[in-house]
């Protein structure tokens, strides 16, 4: 299945959509993003086909490769236009919706941080009851304790279930074992069990086995990935493929190497990346240097910068380069990087890196200079290139960038506003919100209809706790019908901590068991505002449905809630035969969520302050795993 494309293209919501399909599942994993531009040859740009805002459910069981899911009212277009290259800043939909610039993207990969889910909902309050209750039995008494699983529970009953998973004659559900065993483990004891997953008759197997071992992050697992990177002799005695390790394993065991994040590493890669012969395919440079950016290690940005300047490269593989200068974080970097904004003429998915990587170098600095150069691109031709600017803006801070943002409601195209509002929320992230800030983006939420443009400025009033306009957004919660839409509204809700809306949410998590991904987002909604009923609920609704859509959707809900009264229940479902087997999968996927042993998953670390319009092969499946 390497060579086929097996990424829906369509928007996740609380990175838990779930698009129930053997070529979509990869990995152990799901779509939290755009596949945009995955090239079948170098330079190549592939499917544009924008997604639409999460809104109607996919078809249980169906098979959508490449292809969006049924859009909720108000959707952005769902396919057929052909696609476009690099330069025109994106397909647009005929009724004026947005493409690949839409505010949701951004949204989805850079989420976490935000939300912090787990830590909410594990912090020490009313819990759900004992695990009887969720097994139909017992005391249902609720106490009061924090919700994290036990080092007893993931030793004694999760890993146990775990290692079964590998044994399933599922291949999702074998790598999702592997991907959650690196997870959920702190131990070395492990090794051989992720080991022999380089073993595995398939492919996704292997390349799993590979960042399961990042996951883990021992050191002693370096070495090893290493091999495999290298395809050297012992890298293929331990993958057991004579011939050559596959390039999308030795890619993934390069992204292992940089969630390990130990500089032992650093010379491996570093040499991947001065071979000229490597970069005759894209995998393996590329995820060296996501590796190296990982990492932190400011010794190779004079290696990271004479690739982005050797124009003989793919344009893929250049645009990881400003994203690993931007977390090494070395302000050296500073000039070339301004050289590529700078650059009209550059190719725009490098570019569009550049302006990323730019904004996250010169985090807090205030720099005028940048701010100046950031302004201008705010006012480009180009969509996206408008929308990443007003992101950067935000990181650079300071009252000028404040200004300048505001200075776009007035200046600004309506498909641009809810990039400014987040923008600004992002600007204001940590700090008691800007009362002009404040009046701006409420004002956008009221006039704006388009129900995806109004749900990026909701999710602003979120980020800004901005509670006095919980009403506004109750209302509009009861009175839309558009399921996307209501689901962002129940995010903003929580991150708000509007704990009057509480009963809405509720009902709406109780309610929409035909569309799960409301349901999923009701369900964050409600573990934001630090409910600790969720759990309940959603083993309340696994236990009236026989529909598999509807229970691997609620398993993964339970994994990002992180409730460990579920880890009996899931378990089960984990290891039933008579499951289906999409069931077990996302069932041993939700495991590894719920126990992961890092509050927010390394995996984000991938995804965050990324360019997901610049995505090689790997690069795009890489980023349907949680």
């Amino acid at each position: 299945m390497n060579g086929t494309k097996r990424i829906a293209t369509t928007a996740v919501l609380a990175v838990c959509f779930v698009v129930f399909s053997e070529t979509a599942f990869a990995h152990g994993g799901k779509y939290r993003g755009p596949t945009d531009t995955v090239p079948g040859r170098l330079g190549t740009p592939g499917d544009f086909t924008p997604p639409p805002i999460p809104g109607g459910p996919t078809t249980p069981g169906g098979n959508h490769p490449g292809g969006p899911t049924t859009p909720g009212i108000g959707s952005p277009v769902t396919g057929g236009a052909p696609a476009v290259g690099p330069g025109t800043g994106g397909k647009r939909s005929a009724a004026g919706g947005e493409g690949f610039e839409q505010w949701t993207f951004w949204w989805e990969n850079n989420k976490a941080r935000f939300l912090n889910l787990r830590e909410k909902v594990r912090s020490g309050g009313l819990v759900t009851g004992d695990t009887g209750y969720f097994l139909g039995r017992g005391n249902q008494q609720a106490t009061v304790t924090t919700l994290s699983p036990t080092k007893a529970q993931i030793r004694d009953q999760v890993l146990p279930a775990l290692r079964r998973t590998l044994r399933d004659d599922d291949f999702d559900t074998r790598a999702a074992g592997l991907i959650a065993i690196g997870k959920s483990s702190r131990d070395a004891e492990v090794l051989p069990d992720i080991l022999r997953g380089f073993g595995d008759a398939n492919a996704q197997v292997r390349e799993s086995a590979g960042l399961a071992l990042g996951l883990l992050g021992q050191e002693a697992a370096v070495p090893l990935l290493v091999e495999i990177m290298n395809d050297s002799a012992e890298g293929r005695r331990l993958t057991q493929r004579a011939t050559g390790v596959e390039t999308r394993t030795r890619a993934f065991a390069a992204i292992g190497l940089g969630l390990i994040g130990s500089r032992s590493a650093v010379p491996a890669l570093r040499e991947v990346i001065r071979h000229r012969n490597a970069f005759a395919q894209t995998d393996v440079p590329t995820a060296a240097i996501h590796a190296l950016g990982l990492i932190g290690d400011p010794s190779v940005v004079p290696d990271l910068i004479q690739v982005l300047q050797d124009a003989t490269i793919s344009d893929y593989v250049r645009s990881a380069v400003p994203i690993a200068l931007g977390k090494i974080g070395d302000r050296n970097a500073t000039p070339i990087l301004e050289s590529f904004l700078k650059n009209e003429r550059e190719n725009d998915i490098v570019r569009w890196s550049a302006i990323i990587g730019y904004g996250r170098l010169l985090r807090g600095s205030a720099d005028a200079d940048a701010i100046q150069l950031l302004a201008h691109l705010l006012r480009s031709s180009n969509a996206q290139t408008r929308n990443f600017a007003a992101m950067s803006l935000a990181y650079v801070g300071g009252d000028q960038a404040r200004t300048t943002l505001l200075g776009a409601f007035r200046q600004g195209r309506a498909e641009q506003m809810p990039w400014v509002s987040l923008s600004l929320a992002v600007w204001n992230w940590g700090s008691d919100a800007d009362p002009t800030i404040l009046e701006q983006v409420r004002r956008q939420f009221q006039e704006q209809r388009n129900p995806t443009w109004k749900a990026g400025h909701a999710v602003a009033l979120g980020l800004l706790g901005d509670q006095a306009s919980a009403p506004m957004l109750t209302r509009e919660l009861a009175r839309n019908a558009d399921h996307g839409l209501q689901g962002y509204l129940c995010v903003a809700l929580g991150l708000m901590q509007a704990t009057e809306s509480l009963g809405q949410l509720e009902a709406i998590l109780k309610t929409s068991r035909s569309f799960p991904e409301l349901q999923q987002q009701a369900a964050i909604g409600l573990g934001l505002l630090g409910n600790k009923e969720v759990g309940r609920l959603l083993i309340d609704t696994m236990a009236k449905t026989d529909s598999a859509y509807v229970l691997g959707s609620s398993a993964m809900a339970l994994g990002l809630i992180g409730d460990r009264n579920a880890i009996e229940p899931m378990v089960k479902l984990s290891g039933n035969p008579e499951a289906k087997k999409i069931v077990r999968a996302l069932a041993t996927v939700g495991l590894g969520i719920l126990c992961d042993k890092d509050s927010l998953s390394r995996l984000t670390r991938v995804a965050e302050d990324s360019n997901y319009r610049a995505k090689v092969d790997f690069m795009a499946e890489l980023l349907t795993i949680l």
